[in-house]
């Protein structure tokens, strides 16, 4: 090997920190990343079980939270893959800038599941509107299919 290239890093260091640093990384940017936070154990444990949930096969929501993915409530399907995203590009960004290829593809998963029907299908109903939110309507707007296009905060910010 050569001395410019770190060498191998534990796994665990100091049974509490995981340190990842593969052998092929110049000697001057181990030392730059060397210095970053470091994930916890439990830390290590979420990002896991990000990708096993993103990993499941299209349709099984096994582990996944709430009644149904359709409920308007935290334990829907679009909550739990929005919040695992945002906390998967934290960890990338903050702890671990290094590890591109690891939360890409998680974070590409993520978003596939993002696009299933089982997410989005509540939509067509809801862009109706109803007396609850809007006590003024006189009768139910023209549904619209597409989640994104207007009024829906979450991912459009209209």
């Amino acid at each position: 090997m050569n001395d410019d290239l770190a060498h191998d890093q534990p796994l665990v260091k100091d049974d509490k920190y995981y340190e990842i640093l593969p052998a092929t990384l110049p000697k001057e940017c181990a030392e730059v990343i060397s210095k970053l936070p470091k994930l916890t154990r439990e830390h290590c444990g979420h990002i896991r079980h990000f990708h096993n949930l993103a990993s499941q096969p299209d349709g099984d929501w096994s582990f996944m939270g709430g009644a149904s993915g359709q409920d308007h409530d935290e334990g829907s399907y679009r909550y739990q893959l929005a919040f695992m995203a945002y906390a998967a590009g934290a960890a990338h960004y903050h702890r671990l800038p290094a590890l591109r290829s690891v939360f890409r593809s998680l974070i590409q998963k993520l978003i596939s599941k993002m696009l299933r029907p089982e997410v989005w299908g509540y939509w067509y109903l809801t862009s109706q509107s109803g007396p609850k939110l809007d006590p003024d309507l006189k009768e139910l707007r023209k549904p619209w299919a597409d989640p994104v296009c207007k009024e829906n905060v979450m991912v459009s910010n209209a």
